[in-house]
This record gives C-alpha cells, structure tokens and sequence, in this order.
C-alpha cells in the first residue's frame, strides 16, 4: 500500500510540474496583468478601484488585475512559474527571496534609484551555459508606499513592492505598467 501511495503522489507531481510548464509555454495572457499577493488580504474593493484606475490610463488596452485574497505560498509559486504576470506586487520577504534566484527586472532604466532607495538591493543576474550567474545591486523594486496610483485606490500596506517578474511577457508594457502604477 505504501508502494501504491508513493507512485500515486509521484504521478499527481508529474501531472502537476506538467500543467506548470504548459501555462508557462503558453505565455500566459497577452493583456498586461497585474498580480498582488499581501500576506494580511487584500479587499476586493482596493483590486476593483485599482483596475479601474489603470484602465483609464491604458484606454483600449485591457488591464487585467489579480490578487489573491488570502496568502499562499503554492499560488504564488504557480503565478511565477506561469509568466504571465507584467507587474507583481508581493511581500518583500517574498520579493526579496525572488531576487537571489534571478526573479526580478532591474528598474535602473525606468526610475532614478537614488529616489527609491528601500528598492536598490542586490539581485543575482543568471547566468548561461559560459558564464555563471553574478550578483548586481540595482533598483529592482518600488514600495506600494511611493506608488501613487495604488495608494489612491486604498493599497498602504508598507510591506508591499511593485517589480515586473523576470519572466514578464512583455518588458515593455510592464515597464509603461508600473511607470503608471508609481508616478499617477
């Protein structure tokens, strides 16, 4: 019986990292999408007015905004495998565990570092086959608290940052993204 449990765990595994990597060959949705993951909740109220607030900057391009109402972890590890996200915003502990395996964008191009400074930390660069993954420090991610657009729709939670994942299906949209997101 044993025996039988441990194949019948190791297939639903399988079946599992397979549907993880299915989403993520599939590129996820083309509409830029914004995931928030707070490990104390998120009203439903805060995502709406956000949603609301980001479309009006967008016009025609449809803004998909998601949050998970309550923490967790196996949601959050499918979100990143899944790439389909242009913009995060997580926990920093969760933020910054991301950050030493190589899962954030640098935010140099987009915005000064020098005024967001809670942001410019150190972040591992993969590697390839020829050269080692390295460790650089730049500005990777911006607190909720200097983002004006999340905090007119209720979001003060001084825990959260914004980054665009380094699996972002379109770099561009989320830099325009999260540019949006900070400076309206």
């Amino acid at each position: 019986m044993l025996q039988y449990r441990k194949r019948h765990i190791s297939a639903f595994t399988l079946v599992l990292i397979g549907a993880m990597l299915l989403l993520a060959g599939c590129g996820g949705t083309k509409d830029p999408t914004l995931f928030i993951m707070a490990k104390n909740g998120l009203s439903s109220d805060a995502t709406e007015a956000l949603t609301k607030s980001l479309q009006a900057k967008f016009g025609d391009t449809k803004i998909q905004v998601s949050s998970s109402p309550i923490y967790n972890q196996q949601k959050l590890i499918v979100e990143l495998a899944a790439g389909g996200n242009a913009v995060m915003m997580l926990d920093k502990d969760d933020f910054v565990s991301l950050l030493g395996q190589g899962g954030a964008l640098s935010l140099d191009d987009v915005f000064d570092p020098k005024l967001y400074p809670e942001g410019v930390l150190e972040g591992t660069i993969p590697g390839d086959k020829d050269e080692p993954d390295r460790k650089e420090t730049h500005l990777y991610g911006i607190p909720v608290t200097k983002a004006k657009l999340v905090q007119s729709a209720g979001i003060n939670d001084d825990k959260l940052i914004l980054f665009i994942p380094a699996n972002a299906p379109d770099q561009e949209a989320a830099k325009q993204m999260i540019k949006e997101l900070v400076e309206s």
